[in-house]
């Protein structure tokens, strides 16, 4: 057939270095009134004719070194018929003209390795593959950039048969090297069976070894290009693509009878609600954490509060005990103590300040934002009266426990599911097939045009009765009935779990209560105390070493209090979090919509086709980059009117 010129008004005729592909042959034809002016150039299923003076030579000169100006001055040929013949096998795809180099990973990347001997061999390696990837569509350059390109390909297999191994391989050994085998699609079989053997790649010889070992010794003998150096960072793919190969068991499932498709579709949802109680889980420790947080930034405030305090009451106690040491009433030992007092105030004040900044940041990076003024949290609601009353409430509601049941749940549907495998099955199968010649058929009876294409199709209905499949069943039902009695005992140890995490907060808590109460007693006496030491140091009775002691005595049972209140508020959230009530609308607050998977099932639930998506997330925390340092400022301590 003849090949008009496309004109290329981009492409200068004159200047390319045209270069004949691999794989084409040149074939003169007898017919020509002049031999070597019309031939046949074609492969790979396609091919033109070409009829101009001095054709076959100046197919021949395509080499890729001389361009179409030189080749037209060495064969004393018109520069039109030379550009007029690469212009039709332009249009035929069936010469290249680029010329790209092979970039190779680790140690070939980094200069001309031309004489590399390593080099040379992976060119070698390499041409078979250059040979088939040459006649893709619109490549221009022997296929080289093509072959490139499948580096920075990242494709992950899912799979348990031949077919998921045979393309693993066939895959590595076209040059996408990073080709994997999903690890969670063997979590249940490390081991290499008979279902996984595939020519070239895994024989009998293989059976039994660890598949992921295994495979990765085949894969550095069969890869095209070689390994990455573990020093030299990956490629970062372009292309990311999962590929899951099945072997059409949840069909048969599905299709065997409506009960095992009820109970395939009830284990699915088992699954999601396991999934959901699992959030639930972490999201009532992300809670847990910012009301720890936040209960610190407000203990630790009045930690730093009760120091500043302290240290105002003994700067003007030193200065009280300086000025009756001038007048001779206190000894040199009194202002000592006095000194050595103010100075252990004065460094823990700096501590608790130290404690407070700490606690302030730890809440911003929880948080996202500065805690500023703090205030003091409402009651915590619904907490019990009896340890036996949280329990109960316990196991109907907490996370933990939800999850375990919903696993063992899933084993139990699992586990009927397995079944399934010695059952008849029924499937509808339909096999189009189309070919076409592209023209390669001719006739030779006159007027009679051969027919290059067919159609065909076949379509019924299949019914397989299994009669022995080697132990597999029964072996799959042994493992699923095992599944289901470690759910079982899962449930058991989450539900032994909760009961002892309940019993332990409500002692907590209630510890707590009870610490408090104390504490407001030792506070009340302890300033009783300190007003009765100061005034029997005033007749003489009491020394100022005394005084200090009292004040000590009062500030020890100020931060104990203050303490006492934070840890019991914290140990009353925990409570409720092992009771399954720490979630927001429990505790009536209002922080925007909650995530809800179960809501997202229901979307897709019953979908048809995979078209339907959502829009990409959009991150919704917020940056602490431009937050301040945090600071735990505190009034000056003044002096007779005058700041220390």
């Amino acid at each position: 057939m003849k090949i008009q010129t496309v004109a290329t008004p981009t492409l200068d005729l004159l200047q390319i270095r045209p270069r004949l592909k691999r794989g084409a042959i040149v074939l003169s034809l007898s017919d020509s009134l002049i031999e070597g002016n019309r031939v046949f150039i074609g492969c790979n299923g396609s091919g033109i004719e070409c009829e101009a003076l001095g054709i076959k030579s100046i197919v021949t000169a395509f080499d890729g070194k001389k361009s179409a100006q030189e080749i037209a001055e060495a064969l004393a040929i018109s520069t039109e018929i030379v550009c007029e013949v690469i212009g039709q096998l332009l249009s035929a795809g069936l010469v290249d003209y680029l010329v790209t180099p092979i970039v190779a990973p680790g140690r070939f990347k980094e200069q001309d390795q031309s004489a590399d001997a390593g080099y040379i061999q992976l060119q070698s390696k390499i041409t078979p593959e250059l040979s088939a990837t040459t006649w893709i569509s619109g490549v221009i350059d022997g296929g080289v950039e093509v072959l490139t390109n499948r580096r920075l390909a990242l494709i992950e297999i899912s799979g348990e048969n031949r077919v998921a191994t045979q393309l693993y391989g066939l895959l590595l050994a076209s040059g996408v090297t990073q080709t994997k085998m999903a690890s969670a699609s063997r979590r249940d079989r490390a081991r290499i069976g008979n279902q996984d053997m595939c020519a070239g790649l895994l024989t009998s010889s293989d059976v039994g070894s660890n598949f992921q070992h295994t495979l990765e010794d085949k894969a550095r003998e069969l890869a095209l290009f070689p390994n990455k150096d573990k020093s030299v960072a990956e490629d970062i793919p372009e292309v990311f693509l999962k590929i899951f190969i099945g072997n059409g068991n949840i069909i048969s499932l599905i299709l065997q009878d409506e009960l095992l498709h009820k109970g395939w579709t009830a284990y699915m949802i088992n699954q999601v609600v396991k999934e959901d109680a699992r959030f639930v889980e972490a999201r009532d420790e992300c809670q847990a954490e910012v009301y720890q947080l936040y209960m610190d930034v407000i203990r630790d405030e009045s930690i730093v509060d009760l120091n500043r305090a302290q240290v105002s009451v003994l700067s003007v106690n030193l200065d009280a005990t300086r000025d009756r040491f001038e007048i001779g009433d206190l000894t040199r030992t009194d202002v000592a103590q006095s000194e050595a007092r103010l100075a252990l105030a004065t460094s823990n004040m700096e501590t608790a300040r130290a404690n407070l900044i700490r606690s302030k940041e730890v809440y911003i990076q929880l948080v996202g934002r500065e805690p500023g003024q703090l205030q003091a949290p409402p009651p915590l609601p619904n907490l019990p009266s009896t340890p036996d009353g949280a329990v109960t409430v316990a196991l109907d509601s907490n996370p933990d426990l939800i999850a375990a049941r919903g696993s063992r749940q899933a084993a139990g549907f699992d586990r009927r599911a397995a079944n399934a495998s010695r059952l008849p099955s029924i499937s509808v199968f339909t096999s189009p097939a189309y070919s076409n010649a592209l023209g390669s058929i001719s006739s030779n009876i006159p007027g009679f045009r051969a027919d290059n294409s067919a159609l065909s199709a076949q379509a019924g209905v299949r019914a397989t009765l299994p009669l022995y499949q080697g132990g597999q069943p029964a072996a799959q039902i042994r493992q699923a009935q095992a599944r289901l009695g470690q759910a079982q005992e899962l449930e058991i140890a989450a539900e032994r779990e909760a009961i002892a995490q309940t019993r332990a907060s409500f002692a907590s808590w209630r510890a707590a209560l009870e610490v408090i109460a104390a504490s407001e007693r030792a506070v009340s006496a302890n300033e009783l105390s300190l007003e009765g030491t100061r005034a029997e140091n005033g007749v003489g009775n009491r020394t100022i070493l005394d005084i200090l002691n009292a004040e000590q005595e009062l500030l020890n049972s100020k931060v104990q209090l203050v303490a006492a209140r934070r840890n019991a508020y914290v140990a009353g959230f925990t409570l409720l979090a092992a009771m399954g009530k720490a979630e927001a609308r429990d505790l009536g607050l209002e922080g925007g919509a909650l995530y809800d998977p179960v809501a997202d099932y229901d979307k897709v639930d019953g979908a048809w086709n995979d078209w339907s998506s959502q829009p990409d997330p959009v991150a919704k925390s917020t940056r602490t980059v431009d937050t301040a340092a945090q600071k735990a400022d505190i009034e000056p301590i003044l002096n007779n009117g005058k700041e220390r």
